[in-house]
């Protein structure tokens, strides 16, 4: 709400004041009655502004809703795109835009007639106070009458501002009613649980967390919440110096453990103190948009020396070299390790273990006492998962650190000190690795997935390629060196005035063919205004000769016409603008949703939730209504342009270029702000941790204030503006009575009040128009940014649909893929990362795909999806080409478990099946299956069914159990080829191998092609051939015992490294052929 709106609430009453005791000393006791006639008309504002705050309101629901699924879906654009989410999700987001409108269209509606009351109210009351007068005195004074509608409307300025400024004042109790919940949200303590005189590092004393629910939006119908997990009764005590592991199955509560003792779940009972600083790292890795420097250092003073230990311990020299512009990359790093560059948005030019080491050599350079290590070690193949646990976390524990370690890898745990084994949330066993091996439990599973694979019951080679891994962000693009690797790209900065086609643009968005009927519908309501002031002079003069009754009805007519036509001209302008923002938003929506994953890479997810949040928002609402308001007031305008228009017209010409251009400073700003804001909420837990709240609010703080600066300057501007033209108006009124005066006889009173009467109200109508020219102008700044979306000048992918080479519901019917010299780069003038690639993989074959990082491996997948268009080679599935297909075609027809699993909003049915394309017995099956429930026959209480909600991103989930969805998912679809990216990088061995038996089990139901970008290797060393790719090149594509068997072999080096015996791989193959 801005100051003029609290100024005009304020000063509006003494305003009528005023104008009554003039109007009482013009007319007498008449002028009560008109005024009377003015001020009953206020219940029924009140109603009317009562009703738009209610549809403000319900409207404002929809718009959180659509902002939070746009959001989601932005954020797993790569996700939609590979699962063919498209049309789909658009048809929800368009739903849910349509209920919104629905609510602005009431909304504009109501102000409509609000505005036509208002406009009216002047007309309205002097009728009945010249009807009044008229029988009070027979002979009418014309120059009192005319005196009489000046100041009637004089009262116009005060009555019209009162809905402008309620309709103010109900945006900001809606604004404060959806910022309460915020506001009175529990606060997390402040207050430091260290104490470096305790005797142990961490001690956690009869300790209860909860996850608590956020009840953002109402739960979808049907949907059953899972009552909150919980950790309970948690009692640890880590001595000094220790390294601790914990370890249990996927959704244990492993995680939650580390949670709760950073305070990041609501501590139901119990305390945690620590000895001493601790750091954190989280199981998925938060990686700032800032050069990998700032992302290690973290806020730390600069220490070269330590700077470049961390990174060694990290193992993270090797990527140095690979990517291209030293620590200072856009996360891309450099042999000659220069600082000039950055980590693009989530750090999407690194793979999922490129991630996870930024993050433990950010946790190694802060020096905590205490470090908790969410499962790092996962995303790390096996040959550098052991060295960094040999480099990096058993020399914290020979340095004095204590360090708890999460993990899977149960080939660590006879190096660590003690052990805690979790399940449900609670400690099941606890002790030394000798102690627990005297558990028939603990043993078994050593026995099973501990025992002989001390290398590598955890790895398999290096994570995929920095350029490319199939996750939310499915391009991995590297930077192009020397300061160029930079890939977020700035937002163009429009400068001079708004061009006409935007006004074109948004005319004919808003259908042109209402445009006739509309120009008719304002040249009646202003002649009805116009003839009822000539009326006047008609009833002075008697000019018809008739009775007063004749003359004052035909007045009454005109005032009710006029306020018809206003309030029709209202709605049919309101009617427009909400079909120009129907078609705006449609259209830029599909743009976004059809581009390919590289705009994605290169463009800020805030900058694009800004477009179609606050752009659209004030499409919806400033544009809207000042069209409304320059429609209504436009023939004033017209009728003294050739008068005053040059006065005014320097005035606001002046004033122009600020407005615009601080109002496009206050849009690239915003979306700054929005973008960092949304990853200081995505990295909560890591800011937390390491006490760097106090930095992170002082630069959102920056960015709030650098916003404010432009709506600062914006709002000062109007002030300028508005003083000017009321003194423009003031000193025109005055020249205009000194010619009359000078004019002597010539012209009698009547001419002289209705000449000064439309003075004074049309250059009253003019300063506001003037206001709200200028208005419109900065609100078509929001219709310039949307544009470049809906006029589709963004970059789209190659077709969706193709009609006439569509292969049909039963391709493919074999599986049979064939590359042909594929050639690959992610964007013009980066690297190559596919050189001549050439596969034949035949039907129903599994084929595993090694590597070293940077070799190429998930490129394959994405130009198997064509996520990034080949520039030569082809790839044929059942001999189709699938460049002549549509995509959705080739992606409906594929099925991927991606590394990275993304979970929607919603239930667990919506994200196995969003649009109920299969019967509840199919979805249960996968869940079967994936090992997510037991079977029928079990008598175990369920806790995941169909209708069990999902939080926004799968947060009510472990990471581990996401992956078991991820894995659910492409069962449901039953496709003939299935592609897994790293997909049990996240699970415990256990699980890995029932996951490894429902793979084989649906090979043998279905005969399909697998595709297996490995993280364990030994999960495919059974499997019919291995491709081995160096450098973006086919190097081997042979049958594991092959590729064995060449002593010199890449393949050969990474089962030494494992320490896999060809004996384990004849084994391997027998128990895969079962």
């Amino acid at each position: 709400m801005s100051p003029r709106s609290v100024m005009q609430i304020l000063v509006t009453p003494f305003t009528l004041a005023a104008g009554l005791v003039l109007l009482c000393l013009q007319i007498g006791v008449s002028g009560i009655i008109g005024f009377i006639v003015i001020i009953v008309s206020a219940p029924i504002t009140t109603w009317l502004t009562k009703r738009t705050y209610e549809q403000r309101k319900k409207s404002t629901e929809f718009t959180q809703q659509r902002s939070k699924l746009l959001q989601e879906l932005l954020a797993s654009m790569a996700t939609v795109k590979l699962f063919t989410y498209e049309l789909p999700f658009l048809s929800r987001l368009n739903k849910t835009r349509e209920s919104e409108l629905n609510g602005v269209r009431n909304i504009n509606f109501l102000e409509a007639t609000t505005e036509s009351i208002f406009q009216s109210l002047p007309l309205l009351g002097s009728i009945f106070a010249f009807i009044m007068y008229s029988a009070l005195h027979p002979r009418m004074d014309i120059a009192n009458l005319f005196t009489a509608v000046t100041y009637f409307a004089l009262l116009q300025g005060p009555l019209y501002t009162i809905p402008q400024a309620l309709g103010s004042l109900t945006n900001v109790v809606n604004a404060l009613q959806r910022l309460a919940p915020v506001f009175e949200a529990e606060q997390r303590s402040t207050e430091s649980s260290v104490d470096p005189t305790l005797d142990v590092a961490i001690s956690v004393r009869h300790a209860s967390f909860r996850w608590d629910a956020v009840d953002e939006a109402p739960p979808e119908k049907g949907a059953n919440s899972a009552a909150a997990f919980a950790i309970r009764d948690l009692n640890l005590q880590v001595p000094r110096g220790c390294l601790v592991a914990v370890i249990g199955p996927v959704g244990s509560g492993k995680s939650s453990i580390l949670q709760g003792i950073l305070g990041e779940m609501t501590t139901i009972d119990g305390d945690v103190k620590f000895g001493g600083r601790t750091s954190y790292c989280q199981q998925a890795a938060w990686i700032q948009n800032a050069t990998l420097r700032d992302n290690i250092l973290f806020g730390q003073p600069w220490d070269e020396a330590r700077n470049w230990k961390c990174i060694r311990q990290a193992h993270m020299t090797r990527d140095l070299e690979i990517l291209q512009d030293g620590d200072q990359t856009e996360v891309a790093l450099s042999a000659v390790w220069s600082l000039t560059s950055q980590i693009g948005e989530k750090g999407i030019n690194l793979s999922g273990g490129q991630k996870q080491r930024v993050n433990i050599a950010r946790a190694l350079y802060y020096d905590a006492d205490i470090l908790l290590l969410d499962d790092p070690l996962s995303a790390l193949d096996a040959h550098v998962g052991k060295a960094v646990f040999n480099d990096a976390i058993v020399p914290l524990r020979d340095a004095g650190k204590t360090v708890l370690l999460v993990t899977h890898g149960l080939h660590f745990l006879p190096r660590v000190d003690y052990i805690y084994s979790i399940a449900d949330g609670r400690i099941v066993e606890e002790g030394t690795y000798g102690d627990l091996l005297a558990s028939p439990s603990f043993k078994s599973l050593i026995d099973a997935f501990g025992g002989g694979h001390e290398a590598d019951s955890d790895g398999d080679v290096e994570v995929e390629p920095p350029q490319a891994a199939i996750s939310d962000d499915a391009n991995k693009a590297v930077g192009s060196g020397n300061g160029k690797g930079t890939l977020t790209t700035a937002e163009k900065r429009v400068t001079g005035a708004v061009g006409i086609y935007v006004y074109w643009a948004y005319l004919v968005a808003s259908n042109l063919k209402w445009l006739g009927p509309l120009l008719v519908m304002i040249v009646l309501m202003e002649g009805s205004q116009i003839m009822s002031n000539v009326w006047l002079t008609y009833w002075e003069s008697n000019s018809f000769h008739r009775l007063p009754p004749f003359y004052q009805g035909i007045y009454a007519m005109l005032g009710i016409m006029s306020a018809i036509f206003t309030g029709l001209t209202g709605v049919s302008l309101a009617l427009m603008a909400i079909n120009a923002s129907r078609n705006l938003y449609r259209k830029a929506l599909q743009h976004v949703f059809f581009s390919p994953m590289s705009f994605f890479d290169t463009t800020p997810l805030g900058r694009i939730q800004g477009v179609f949040s606050t752009d659209i928002g004030t499409i919806d609402g400033m544009l809207i209504g000042s069209i409304i308001v320059i429609s209504i007031h436009f023939p004033y305008y017209v009728a003294i342009v050739a008068v005053v228009g040059i006065l005014y017209g320097l005035v606001v010409g002046y004033y122009r270029p600020f407005a615009r251009e601080s109002q496009r400073l206050d849009a690239l700003n915003r979306g700054l702000l929005f973008s960092y804001f949304s990853e200081s909420l995505t990295g909560m837990a890591t800011i937390r941790a390491y006490g760097e709240t106090g930095r992170f609010l002082s630069e959102n703080s920056r960015l709030v204030d650098l916003q404010n600066r432009a709506t600062l300057a914006n709002n000062a501007g109007k002030q300028w503006l508005y003083v000017r033209l009321e003194m423009a108006g003031s000193i025109l009124v005055f020249a205009v009575a000194l010619m009359c005066t000078a004019g002597g006889g010539s012209i009698n009173p009547g001419q002289v009040a209705l000449i000064l009467n439309y003075m004074v109200a049309t250059t009253a109508q003019l300063s506001a128009l003037a206001g709200v020219g200028t208005l419109l102008e900065t609100a078509m700044n929001s219709v310039e940014r949307i544009l470049p979306y809906s006029d589709g000048d963004i970059p789209q992918e190659a077709a969706y649909d193709i009609k006439d080479t569509d292969p049909g519901p039963q391709w493919p019917t074999k599986g049979a893929i064939i590359m042909d010299k594929l050639v690959m780069s992610y964007r013009p003038g980066q690297p190559i990362v596919l050189k001549g690639v050439s596969l034949n993989i035949e039907p129903g074959q599994r084929v595993g795909i090694v590597g070293r990082t940077g070799a190429g491996k998930s490129s394959l997948t994405i130009a198997l999806y064509r996520l990034t268009e080949l520039l030569s080679g082809t790839i044929t599935i059942d001999g189709v080409d699938v460049s002549k297909i549509g995509l959705k075609a080739l992606r409906s027809k594929l099925s991927i478990i991606p590394q990275d699993p993304v979970l929607f909003s919603g239930t667990l049915r919506s994200n196995l099946d969003p649009f109920d394309d299969y019967p509840d017995a199919v979805l249960n099956e996968a869940l079967q299956r994936a090992h997510l429930v037991k079977g029928p026959s079990s008598d175990a209480t369920q806790r995941f069914t169909l209708d069990m909600a999902i939080d926004t991103d799968g947060s009510n989930l472990s990471i581990g159990e996401r992956s078991l969805v991820s894995l659910a998912r492409p069962l449901v679809r039953d496709s003939k080829i299935m592609v897994l990216d790293e997909a049990t990088a996240s699970v415990d061995l256990e699980t890995d191998a029932a996951i490894q038996q429902a793979i084989r089990e649906e090979c043998r139901r279905s005969r399909k092609t697998l595709l297996c970008i490995a993280h364990r290797l030994r999960t495919i060393i059974g499997w019919d051939k291995i491709v081995v790719m160096e450098a973006g090149e086919v190097v081997n594509f042979a049958s594991p015992l092959e590729l064995f068997d060449n002593e010199d072999g890449i393949f050969r080096s990474l089962c030494n490294e494992s320490r896999i015996s060809r004996e384990e791989i004849i084994q391997a193959g027998q128990i895969e052929s079962l």
